[in-house]
């Protein structure tokens, strides 16, 4: 659900926004994202929107966490490509990989350190 929560917060920004704005607004995210995480924690975005603490906060945080990995895949290893970010989220449909994090760590070769340091594992 993440992966899908973030995507539709990135892409209308990717279209509708210039590349500095995008690069705004992804800055004042990691700062919430920053202000937050010593009370939410960084648990792995498999767990989007189950958590009980935090009402509106909580799941706030989540979709910033969901929207900020989603424009780092993007911007970092497919380079701003909208086609290929759809195209991984397609191949993972049908890959039979049950979570989506395992299948873009393994498809774009990130390491496992990586990963944990935004949040994918």
């Amino acid at each position: 659900m993440w992966f899908e929560e973030g995507l539709c917060f990135y892409l209308p920004r990717k279209v509708l926004m210039s590349n500095d704005q995008l690069r705004g607004i992804t800055k004042v995210e990691e700062k919430l994202i920053e202000e937050f995480q010593n009370f939410f924690g960084t648990y792995t975005l498999n767990f989007f929107g189950q958590s009980d603490e935090g009402g509106f906060t909580g799941a706030l945080y989540d979709y910033w966490r969901a929207t900020w990995l989603i424009t780092y895949l993007a911007e970092n290893y497919l380079e701003g490509n909208i086609d290929g970010l759809l195209d991984l989220f397609e191949k993972w449909k049908g890959s039979g990989e049950r979570l989506i994090q395992d299948f873009i760590v393994s498809e774009l070769r990130i390491t496992h350190e990586q990963a944990k340091s935004f949040w994918l594992s």
